[in-house]
């Protein structure tokens, strides 16, 4: 069974949040927190169109030695100016010890566009051949722990991801058989779903 698990606190940082939103028409906020720091250097603020191919647009000094919950904040104004494309962008973390080792936060993107709400969700592209966004843009992390499942139709469960932040998070679909997926994102008693379709 596929089954990625992330390793996003495999270095001495314990990341809680990461939070993306847009401020202004061509800026992105991003707001993230760690309840330890061990030995901590600096994040890495990468940036990328495509999920795929990234840029290193700055870096935020971090803690070095917490046991207590400290927030960082990065705001992107050199958004590139190509209209022609989806209005998207994702960011990633690159968080970096004193040692010079390094792990990477997930994936979280903005949609310029978005029109999730907490009453929805959106799931796009579908049909999707390696990755999909989930817009949970309209989530709110104070309403209790977010739980992203991807079932298969027979009620097997594909991927599970506790979710740290809102915007878009992107998920990896690539190594799941080409079917019909039940997607489904749970907070306390409230449940979205949507069906996606992947191809080869």
């Amino acid at each position: 069974m596929f089954n990625p698990v992330s390793s996003i606190n495999a270095l001495p940082v314990k990341l809680t949040t990461f939070l993306l939103s847009s401020t202004k028409e061509r800026a992105s906020k991003l707001n993230w927190s760690t309840s330890s720091e061990i030995n901590s250097d600096f994040f890495g603020v990468e940036r990328s169109e495509d999920g795929v191919n990234w840029s290193n647009i700055g870096r935020v000094r971090a803690a070095g030695n917490s046991n207590e919950t400290l927030k960082y904040e990065y705001i992107d104004n050199s958004l590139p100016l190509n209209r022609s494309k989806e209005p998207i962008f994702y960011y990633r973390l690159r968080m970096t010890d004193l040692d010079g080792k390094y792990e990477y936060s997930d994936i979280r993107g903005v949609n310029f566009q978005s029109t999730a709400t907490t009453t929805s969700i959106s799931i796009y592209p579908n049909p999707s051949t390696d990755r999909i966004n989930v817009d949970l843009s309209g989530m709110d992390l104070n309403n209790g722990e977010i739980v992203l499942s991807v079932f298969d139709m027979k009620g097997q469960q594909m991927i599970r991801k506790n979710i740290i932040g809102n915007g878009l998070e992107l998920i990896d679909v690539n190594q799941l058989p080409a079917a019909t997926y039940n997607v489904v994102v749970q907070q306390k008693d409230k449940v979205f779903q949507q069906r996606i379709i992947k191809i080869d």
